[in-house]
């Protein structure tokens, strides 16, 4: 996964958990080595957000954030088997690529012509519930 994110064209942030880093530590993979890749400690959800709404794309293996790239208009390249938000997968605006990690790139190149849908609403609930309970209770 490290050696193709390091292939990209564009440059990678990477909020690398702790047992990630841990793991690659023992591993004796450095760091370093990634030179496309800037590693830095995990973010809260508000840095997160930031992230991805001023990145190209968004590549991850989290379900919340596939959701959240949606709702962004951000491309999702998903590093999973599955995802439990399959209508995300439509139009190509999110991609599950486990198996084939190689096409990450050729993936990220494709961003073009993604047609987000407003699957998740509008933005505007709050303001529609408000009117429903406005004239429901007359």
């Amino acid at each position: 996964i490290l050696n193709v994110l390091n292939s990209l064209k564009l440059p990678v942030i990477f909020p690398i958990h702790p047992r990630t880093s841990a793991n690659l530590k023992k591993w004796g993979v450095s760091l370093p080595a990634f030179t496309n890749i800037s590693f830095v400690n995990p973010v809260g959800y508000k840095d997160c957000l930031s992230y991805q709404a001023f990145s190209e794309c968004v590549i991850t293996d989290s379900g919340g954030i596939q959701k959240e790239a949606y709702m962004l208009k951000k491309q999702c390249i998903t590093v999973r088997k599955e995802t439990e938000w399959g209508e995300t997968l439509e139009d190509g605006c999110n991609t599950l690529v486990f198996d084939n990690l190689q096409d990450i790139p050729k993936i990220v190149k494709n961003r073009s012509n993604l047609k987000f849908k407003q699957l998740y609403g509008d933005g505007n609930a709050a303001e529609a519930i408000v009117s429903i309970i406005e004239k429901n209770l007359v």
